[in-house]
């Protein structure tokens, strides 16, 4: 794995040209050591005309062995192809930023965190809720109040329908769903607060062409029941609603949580803010980076482990699909 010092800035190469592209540019012109260089695709077409909008150098798939010069890749292709990309990149050692989900199972999860430990090369799931300031504080306060009890969690997240039959959540050769695509977050956040789930189950509203486009996610903790209600609605809803036995906890947008609001059950409120003005995409940045500097092979806030058991919950929740 190629050693990476912070007196240069991080060169980075980009696997896919998707919208999050665009937010991922955006988040790396915030840094003073960062800069996107090259980008990567299957077509080399489509990774021209990103590159040429970017200020980049397009490559296909084929070039990945070649000695092209960036430190590290992100990774942002559709989900079928996050452990096929990862794979690619990892056999040449290349330190990987890959984003959400890890794979489209826990057995291709398992394959791509061997090859990382056989390579001894950096990959990071770059699951950016494990990184916000909000999801950290809210995990310390729920681990320091001994003397209440979480009861419930009531989370929903919807996304607006998109009237094009072709977009990737409809797919299913591209695994599609809402499963994947929504409830990674509602998953992720369950087991970075709880941790592992006793019981796993997930009911299926709504299915259109082999699609889940509406399902609930229910995750057992002893007598404690964590439900996440994920679909594709007319509008964009997102929250994450804990019940203690002292009040509740309500995270609006928890996918990219900025702001939490804690209720007694007396109505007095306190309000924790975080930063609104850093986009999302910074937190784990800046993260991936120091761990690269430092020669780290895996997160310690999200380690390969924790990827892996989030991956096992969506496994477990997408068998009633497959």
């Amino acid at each position: 794995m190629k050693i990476y010092t912070k007196q240069q800035p991080l060169k980075w190469a980009i696997c896919g040209t998707g919208k999050i592209t665009n937010r991922f540019i955006s988040a790396l012109q915030q840094i003073d050591n960062a800069v996107a260089v090259a980008c990567f695709s299957s077509d080399f077409d489509r990774a021209k005309d990103f590159a040429n909008k970017h200020n980049l150098t397009p490559y296909t798939y084929d070039d990945i062995g070649n000695t092209i010069d960036y430190d590290a890749v992100y990774i942002c292709t559709n989900n079928h192809l996050h452990h096929v990309n990862a794979m690619q990149f990892l056999h040449k050692k290349v330190p990987i930023l890959l984003e959400k989900p890890f794979a489209i199972d826990s057995n291709f999860a398992k394959q791509v965190i061997e090859l990382a430990n056989k390579q001894q090369t950096l990959i990071m799931e770059a699951m950016w809720t494990a990184y916000l300031p909000s999801i950290a504080t809210l995990k310390k306060l729920l681990d320091n109040q001994n003397n209440d009890k979480v009861l419930s969690v009531d989370s929903l997240f919807t996304i607006p329908h998109l009237n094009d039959p072709a977009y990737r959540l409809y797919r299913k050769e591209l695994a599609g769903g809402v499963i994947l695509d929504l409830g990674v977050y509602f998953a992720s956040v369950c087991y970075q607060l709880f941790g592992k789930p006793d019981k796993v189950e997930c009911d299926y509203l709504k299915i259109v062409n082999e699609v889940e486009t509406d399902a609930v996610i229910k995750l057992t903790y002893g007598d404690m029941i964590a439900k996440g209600h994920i679909f594709i609605g007319d509008n964009r809803n997102c929250f994450y609603n804990i019940t203690t036995q002292q009040g509740k906890i309500l995270i609006p947008d928890y996918n990219g949580a900025q702001q939490f609001e804690v209720v007694n059950n007396q109505g007095k409120s306190t309000q924790h803010t975080f930063e609104p003005h850093i986009e999302q995409f910074t937190y784990q940045i800046l993260y991936f980076m120091d761990l690269l500097s430092n020669n780290q092979q895996q997160s310690q806030l999200y380690s390969l482990t924790d990827s892996l058991a989030v991956m096992d919950i969506l496994t477990k929740c997408r068998q009633g699909i497959a």
